[in-house]
């Protein structure tokens, strides 16, 4: 009799064992799901980009007294790494890094475009409005960087002139007029300024852009 209790009492305390591993099992799969979930969700609306343009030349470079110099190189003239999120329906950040070489040759991270994206609701014949606030887009070049393929051999004019260039530190709003342009891409060759009857972009900056400092109290409009 002694032997059988024994028995049946090993037998229960197996049981009650397994039972205990097996809760254990289902309590940590539930927090690893739930962990997972969790982290699911703060991914949700995080997109991470790079875009590159590397460049070969080989040729001659005038110098004075008409003498010349031959070059024969590879180059990274850009390189860009964009991490953007969206918080809320009516809330996006970006934050883009730009590669480049300095006088030296030596390739250098900078920031680029670093700004939180506010998109206010339509008010009346304006529409799909978007304020950028911190490091961002300056309206022209934005604008012509998207409709002009020589961007990807180098950059626009208006930058090369030292006049401004297209980013800089500050607040703007732009948006639509109507509404979008059905396939505005393909009739205009922009897919960024897609109103129907033309968009718009203003904006109030320090003026020395994003690889400038601000050496004075004006501000460009």
């Amino acid at each position: 009799m002694e032997r059988m209790k024994m028995k049946t009492g090993s037998l229960l305390t197996g049981w009650l064992f397994r039972l205990l591993i097996v809760s254990v099992a289902v309590i940590l799969t539930s927090e690893s799901v739930a962990a997972e979930s969790d982290a699911s969700k703060a991914l949700e609306g995080l997109t991470f980009g790079t875009l590159a343009y590397l460049d070969y030349s080989n040729g001659q470079m005038p110098l004075p007294e008409g003498e010349s110099s031959n070059y024969n190189r590879f180059k990274i003239t850009r390189g860009y790494i964009t991490i953007k999120k969206a918080m809320l329906p009516w809330l996006r950040m970006r934050v883009t890094m730009d590669v480049h070489q300095d006088k030296t040759g030596d390739y250098k991270l900078r920031e680029k475009y670093f700004y939180a994206e506010l998109r206010p609701a339509d008010v009346g014949f304006l529409t799909g409005m978007k304020s950028e606030i911190g490091l961002g887009h300056m309206p022209w070049l934005d604008y012509e960087e998207h409709l002009n393929p020589y961007r990807s051999q180098g950059t626009m004019a208006v930058e090369r002139a030292g006049i401004f260039n297209s980013a800089d530190a500050g607040i703007s709003l732009r948006g639509d007029f109507g509404g979008k342009l059905e396939n505005a891409d393909k009739k205009t060759g922009n897919h960024s300024y897609t109103g129907r009857f033309g968009s718009w972009h203003i904006g109030i900056y320090n003026g020395g852009g994003y690889h400038a400092r601000e050496n004075n109290e004006n501000k460009t409009l």
